[in-house]
């Protein structure tokens, strides 16, 4: 029996539904917290270094009346949920918008990206 592994994920800022693009794809970027250097010294071993970073979310969704996007390019402490066709869900938490606000009058979509804490429900 074929499983549900792909196809429409929705997006929610805040408890408020955003329509997906055509192209039907979010991006995320989980680092679980911290980002990781490894190193291998000359004489062989292996070394690493962890810094705080964040998570991402990012991708288009489509222009439809009534979107205020000075709300959403000036959002900061915003919670993103993103549901996954397969049914996983990812929440990002305390979060900010870090996209560079672009609108394309061509494919009727704004590109996003918001930073902040990422888990897995």
């Amino acid at each position: 029996m074929a499983k549900l592994v792909r196809g429409v994920a929705h997006i929610k800022v805040n408890g408020k539904n955003f329509s997906q693009s055509n192209d039907g794809n979010f991006d995320i970027t989980y680092t679980g917290g911290v980002k990781r250097e490894y190193q291998k010294s000359s004489d062989g071993t292996s070394t690493y270094s962890e810094i705080p970073d964040y998570s991402k979310v990012s991708g288009e969704i489509t222009t439809t009346p009534g979107i205020d996007y000075d709300e959403l390019v000036i959002a900061t402490n915003v919670t993103i949920t993103i549901q996954l066709a397969n049914g996983s869900t990812f929440v990002l938490s305390n979060s900010g918008y870090t996209g560079d606000g672009k609108i394309s009058t061509k494919e009727g979509t704004f590109s996003f990206e918001f930073s902040g804490d990422g888990t897995w429900l």
